[in-house]
């Protein structure tokens, strides 16, 4: 456990505001991150422990590893740390913050092109800090219903102030019309090769998506329509939509039902063996029980905090959003979406 002070909460809308911490010398190194991470903020609702990812907003500061961590927080309804943290945090309180973690982060390269949705600029913000201040070209096309909602608007403006020959923005508004057709509506399949188009990036430009996953998914699909390299386009999901599972995961219950299953990982260097019964509703679940520090976010496939590599059995995942094909393939797993298909499992989370 972490506890980090709160020294400063500032609102961004009517429903979000930047939480920021100040790291203490000692865990500077710890808290060290790469833009485009995410921390967890851990805390008991109710008497059972809730985990929350949030994206690192600025870039890193201090020298020898992070001074401080910037989070936005969106206000998503009663209960959570959303509601806390924009009716009752204030300065000076602690907050259980884990370590940074995350691989949606800046590449190399000379230029980038974020292509986010309301929340979703949050990581690509600090990407574009580092970027544009390591002499790079960096395009936001950045989609919101109206001026009120947009998300570091003020930083944005500074940010274009200070880099206008590299930086552009494209404010895209669902809901409020703007002078340029182009930039009033959605940005969907019809209008982001518009927007593409408007920014002209260079044929060696890293994309960076973000935001719901409908978004994403079309994204994606332009991107590989206009001959962009898999191996640059990179996303994160804020959120996923409801899916049915694929039919291996039913299959997971017969084994189950055959009697407990033997899992085996390795994580911090140490090696645990467990037993996973039919009351689990995934992997984590069971190993949660003897191993608590065990990494873990969202368990909704989204954040991939809890990934493993498979090392023995196979599994069935409920979802794998948070994965790309290669890491698939190499045997990485998430361990919220996992089930067994055989009587023993191994997953080493240091992989």
């Amino acid at each position: 456990m972490t506890l980090l002070p709160v020294v400063g909460v500032d609102r961004l809308t009517d429903d979000a505001v930047r939480v920021v911490f100040e790291v203490p010398s000692g865990e500077r190194d710890v808290f060290r991150f790469v833009p485009g991470q995410h921390v967890t903020v851990r805390m008991e609702l109710g008497g059972i422990e809730a985990r929350r990812a949030y994206s690192l907003c600025a870039a890193p500061s201090g020298e020898g590893g992070a001074a401080r961590l910037s989070i936005a927080v969106k206000e998503l309804g009663p209960g959570g740390f959303g509601e806390i943290a924009a009716s009752r945090l204030g300065v000076g309180d602690l907050v259980d913050v884990l370590a940074p973690a995350g691989r949606f982060v800046l590449q190399g390269g000379a230029e980038h092109v974020g292509i986010v949705a309301g929340s979703g600029v949050t990581p690509v913000l600090a990407m574009a800090e580092v970027a544009l201040a390591r002499g790079d070209r960096f395009t936001l096309i950045y989609g919101n219903r109206t001026a009120a909602s947009v998300m570091f608007l003020e930083e944005l403006a500074d940010l274009k102030d200070r880099y206008a020959e590299r930086l552009m923005v494209l404010h895209v508004l669902s809901r409020e019309p703007r002078e340029a057709p182009l930039l009033t509506g959605r940005i969907d399949a019809e209008r982001l090769p518009e927007l593409l188009a408007a920014a002209s990036p260079g044929p060696d430009a890293h994309y960076y998506v973000c935001g719901p996953m409908a978004m994403v998914d079309m994204a994606k699909d332009v991107l590989a329509e206009r001959g962009v390299s898999r191996a640059h386009v990179h996303f994160e999901l804020f959120h996923a939509e409801d899916a049915p599972p694929p039919a291996a995961y039913a299959e997971t219950a017969k084994v189950l039902a055959d009697g407990d299953v033997a899992v085996t990982v390795t994580l911090g260097g140490r090696r645990t063996e467990l037993a996973m019964s039919k009351d689990d509703d995934s992997v984590l679940a069971a190993v949660l029980k003897a191993r608590p520090d065990t990494p873990y976010s969202c368990t909704g496939g989204v954040c991939g905090t809890c990934r493993a590599k498979l090392v023995e059995g196979d599994v069935a995942m409920a979802h794998d959003y948070a994965l790309e094909p290669e890491e698939k393939a190499e045997g990485f797993v998430l361990a919220c979406q996992s089930r067994p298909l055989t009587p023993a499992v191994e997953l080493d989370f240091d992989a």
